[in-house]
């Protein structure tokens, strides 16, 4: 499972990848995505579409306080909207990790010289 890092606010196509994503005031949308992690950053809550098995959890590091926008009040990591699933009960495509299940995710902003 490879690491990948989210700078933009539109995902589509990963299976089995462990991702992180500080998208700031952004919205996250996540399209055709399977089995993968995402730790996450958002002042809003993501979007998935056509995904199963997708799990969430915040993305915790050192840095989270500096790098977000002024405007962001919380962390919506966990409000994910799933457009496939209408229905009142919680979705079967994604799900939050529980803390035993995170992995420790480092972020490097910027190159290294």
């Amino acid at each position: 499972m490879g690491i990948l890092s989210l700078t933009r606010s539109f995902t589509r196509s990963f299976s089995r990848s462990l991702l992180h994503s500080l998208t700031g005031d952004r919205q996250l949308r996540i399209h055709d995505t399977m089995d993968s992690e995402f730790y996450l950053q958002v002042s809003s809550g993501p979007v998935i579409e056509s995904c199963d098995r997708i799990r969430v959890a915040p993305l915790e590091h050192e840095s989270t306080e500096s790098l977000a926008s002024p405007s962001t009040t919380a962390n919506r990591w966990n409000e994910v909207q799933d457009f496939d699933w209408m229905k009142p009960e919680p979705s079967p495509h994604w799900r939050v990790l529980s803390v035993g299940e995170r992995r420790r995710v480092d972020v490097i902003i910027g190159g290294g010289e």
